[in-house]
């Protein structure tokens, strides 16, 4: 999880000078804070498929939060974050969740017998920082609360 103190230090540095235009300079803040918001979540997401986010750090739901609130501040001015394709779980009785309700036609598998289904949900990285609020929301109530601010 080193490496979403990384990203969020870059977030935290650059954010201030997203509007900024500068020119004559490879120096981009927008993208710099955009690429460091999309690391956090997808940083956060890999952690959460291989272990649980209910023992992660109680600052990582702040790093989630602040990725979330670029995502909704690009999309309230017309530009957004890239859109996240998670791999589809199922619970225990074979049946999807709940979260499945932003269905991606792009994707299917064809793997096994039957007729292909689609395995892989899509959603902006606002609703993917929310997600992830919901699912460290039982460890630390700060999450639940980070997440209502996104709605």
């Amino acid at each position: 999880m080193g490496s979403v103190y990384y990203h969020f230090a870059l977030l935290c540095a650059f954010r201030p000078f997203v509007n900024a235009s500068i020119e004559d300079s490879d120096f981009h803040p927008y993208r710099i804070c955009k690429e460091a918001a999309q690391s956090i979540l997808a940083l956060v997401q890999s952690y959460d498929d291989l272990f649980t986010l209910r023992r992660v750090s109680a600052l990582i739901p702040y790093f989630v939060h602040a990725s979330g609130l670029l995502g909704v501040a690009m999309e309230t001015e017309g530009a957004s974050m890239n859109q996240v394709h998670l791999r589809r779980r199922r619970n225990q009785q074979g049946n999807e969740p709940e979260s499945a309700q932003h269905k991606s036609p792009a994707r299917t598998s064809d793997i096994g017998p039957g007729p292909p289904t689609n395995s892989y949900i899509t959603m902006s990285a606002t609703n993917h920082a929310r997600q992830l609020l919901d699912k460290m929301g039982l460890a630390h109530p700060a999450a639940t609360v980070a997440r209502d601010q996104l709605r």
